[in-house]
């Protein structure tokens, strides 16, 4: 199975949250940051923290920088009014 939307930014050791699972369709228990290390039949394959490797859709990642990025921008127009 091959996925259309391919975020071009992922690529192998980017740092991506993985958003909570689907019911009754993801292994993972919860959403949580991880490693991208690489791709397999069309899926994101993320390393989390204990080591463990999830198969997620790439469109469903986020780069962690895109979050922080967005945080950073929310506070300095929060500062600014």
């Amino acid at each position: 199975m091959t996925h259309a939307h391919i975020n071009p930014l992922l690529s192998e050791g980017s740092i991506v949250t993985v958003p909570d699972p689907i019911p009754n369709e993801d292994l993972h228990n919860h959403g949580f940051c991880g490693m991208l290390i690489g791709y397999r039949n069309g899926y994101a394959q993320v390393r989390d923290c204990d080591d463990n490797v999830f198969e997620i859709e790439p469109e469903r990642l986020a780069l962690v920088a895109d979050n922080l990025l967005y945080l950073m921008n929310m506070f300095q127009l929060l500062n600014n009014l």
